[in-house]
């Protein structure tokens, strides 16, 4: 990503502002699928836990974008 501010300098944020954020991983389920008991599915438990993980993800992610709009609308003036 690069902006070009209106004297024509080149605008470079850091690297690190537009890697990609990671997504948790799913586990391996704990319990035994309803439909099929031979599968395993996620528990109640590693639902949440795995929501949670991506809110914080989604949350990170979010902040980035936030950060780096600010920073091209300031690379323009």
């Amino acid at each position: 990503m690069t902006s070009c501010a209106a004297s024509g300098r080149l605008s470079l944020p850091d690297s690190t502002r537009t890697e990609p954020t990671p997504y948790p991983a799913i586990p391996d389920g704990d319990v035994p699928c309803p439909d099929n008991p031979a599968r395993r599915c996620l528990s109640d438990s590693q639902n949440g836990s795995l929501l949670r993980a991506y809110d914080a993800a989604l949350t990170a992610a979010n902040e980035k974008l936030h950060w780096l709009a600010d920073f091209f609308a300031a690379s323009t003036k």
